[in-house]
């Protein structure tokens, strides 16, 4: 797990810098529907595909297609064993609010922000899901 963690922090972190440089007004209007989702999900399981759709998102709105291939690489490594992994995703307001400044960051155009949204997400749905499986 350590080195899928490693790859997710640092091109998640990446992602969101690009997505914030790069999406379309579409885009941006697309990110805080899919992040409602999250919010609004019924039970663990629909909340981490949920957030799954919004790292997609993500990913789509950096306009380069390498980083959608790497995000569902990542997913085809990490889906299968999702279940072992949903704390994060137990309660969907705090999951929500967690994912909230990524996308808000990306939504205003602020490449810095959304960079250090994305790196503070990931280490906390990290730490969240390393603290689930020990």
């Amino acid at each position: 797990f350590g080195e899928i963690f490693e790859v997710r922090r640092d091109v998640g972190a990446l992602i969101a810098e690009r997505a914030a440089a790069r999406a379309t007004r579409t885009q941006r209007d697309e990110l805080r529907d899919l992040l409602d989702a999250v919010r609004t999900a019924d039970g663990a399981d629909a909340v981490q595909l949920a957030d799954v759709e919004v790292h997609r998102a993500l990913a789509r709105a950096t306009g380069n297609r390498v980083y959608v291939l790497l995000t569902n690489t990542l997913f085809n490594a990490y889906l299968p064993v999702r279940a072992a992994l949903a704390g994060p995703f137990t309660d969907p307001a705090a999951a929500h609010g967690r994912l909230e400044p990524v996308v808000a960051a990306v939504a205003a155009g602020d490449k810095n922000a959304a960079r250090r949204a994305a790196e503070a997400y990931l280490t906390a749905t990290e730490r969240i899901m390393l603290d689930g499986l020990a």
